[in-house]
């Protein structure tokens, strides 16, 4: 079904970045996102949302449509019927996320994403990312989707042992790697879970996998996408320009160059 005839808009997500082979449902950065981007030490500071929005128009345009229509009533349920089949019907899918720009607006949202996730073939995993859980756990006993609760802080981080039991993992933003490693550090040493995202999710998963109260919870850790650029142009050789760069076999501290062999 084409996207025009859905009550909601679709984001299908290129195949080369991080969401390749999912689907997700968005919605426009609302009154929350404007508060939490005013504060510098808070993650939405950095968001790439507003990035995405003001590079592509139509984007914008759509996710304010998803949000006036999830915000202000209950779909109907052939209305999540047609979202069903959009969805169930595309090929090798492998996901579908909710929320990967916007975020819990009010309990209308609330209800329609989980009588949306209701329709989906139970093979498909679905996850939220949200920051709001007090919201979605106030109109939610048990959501149909699983939840992934982000910490608002930049360089600080949440334990999912210290969420609500609902809460599988959380995840935590970073823009100084020297202190996301040393608190990967630091939660290895109280024995529990964590790992850096790397920006591939079909290859990874751990935020994807079915709901199950068994499964190890994780304290995710991800550099924002600056700092993920500030890094890999350290990694190209001052030389050559290869990014064939790897920690030197012979100086400890050094970089050394596969392409040209220079150590710097």
């Amino acid at each position: 079904m084409d996207n025009r005839f859905l009550p909601v808009k679709i984001t299908e997500h290129k195949n080369n970045g991080k969401l390749g082979g999912f689907l997700s449902i968005n919605v426009f950065p609302g009154e929350y996102c404007e508060k939490m981007k005013e504060n510098k030490s808070s993650i939405c500071n950095q968001c790439y949302g507003y990035y995405m929005l003001n590079r592509y128009p139509r984007l914008k345009k759509a996710l304010r449509f998803n949000s006036e229509v999830l915000s202000t009533r209950v779909l109907t349920s052939s209305e999540c019927k047609a979202l069903e089949k959009k969805i169930n019907g595309k090929k090798n899918l492998v996901g579908l996320r909710f929320n990967s720009i916007g975020e819990l607006i009010n309990d209308y949202h609330v209800i329609n994403l989980n009588n949306i996730a209701y329709e989906i073939d139970p093979v498909i995993p679905i996850t939220l990312w949200t920051k709001r859980p007090n919201l979605l756990f106030k109109v939610l006993n048990t959501p149909l989707f699983k939840v992934v609760q982000s910490h608002k802080i930049l360089n600080q981080f949440l334990f999912p042992e210290d969420c609500d039991d609902r809460v599988q993992h959380t995840f935590n933003v970073f823009d100084d790697e020297t202190k996301m490693k040393d608190a990967m550090d630091f939660v290895e040493l109280c024995d529990r879970k964590c790992i850096e995202c790397h920006g591939k999710c079909n290859e990874c998963m751990i935020c994807y996998s079915h709901i199950d109260s068994t499964e190890p919870r994780y304290t995710i850790f991800e550099l924002t996408k600056r700092a993920q650029r500030k890094k890999a142009k350290t990694n190209i050789c001052p030389e050559c320009q290869s990014d064939k760069v790897e920690p030197s076999w012979g100086t400890a501290g050094y970089m050394q160059c596969n392409n040209c062999g220079k150590e710097y």
